[in-house]
């Protein structure tokens, strides 16, 4: 299992609301926090491509703006997180956390990253 951070926002708040719902009911092993007005939604999945492809999907079903976007966190070695834009430039997401500290937007990443999902959810 590989472990994921989604951070997405959508200008119209029904949809924001929508959205996160169905992209995360394919992930029953997940956290979701809320910190200064970002949501982080945590989850355990399976391979990065399969997970972008369903949030892509997901995102069909949605009027988009030039405001919406979804990010995915992600580390691969442990020490290195990595922001993959699966929708909308990287200046949104940036402007939208911009009001948590650097370090705390850092720390909470790394700490749902290392959140040992399958074993605090083992039968979700």
């Amino acid at each position: 299992m590989n472990h994921y951070i989604m951070i997405s926002h959508f200008e119209n708040e029904q949809d924001d609301k929508e959205f996160r719902e169905l992209a995360v009911a394919n992930y029953p092993r997940r956290v979701t926090e809320e910190h200064e007005g970002v949501t982080y939604v945590g989850f355990a999945a399976q391979e990065q491509a399969e997970v972008e492809d369903f949030l892509d999907s997901t995102l069909g079903r949605f009027g988009i703006s030039d405001k919406d976007f979804v990010a995915l966190y992600y580390s691969r070695d442990d020490e290195t997180i990595q922001r993959n834009m699966v929708m909308g430039p990287d200046r949104l997401v940036e402007d939208y956390t911009k009001d948590i500290s650097q370090d705390e937007h850092v720390d909470r990443l790394s700490r749902l990253l290392n959140f040992d999902y399958v074993k605090e959810m083992p039968n979700p």
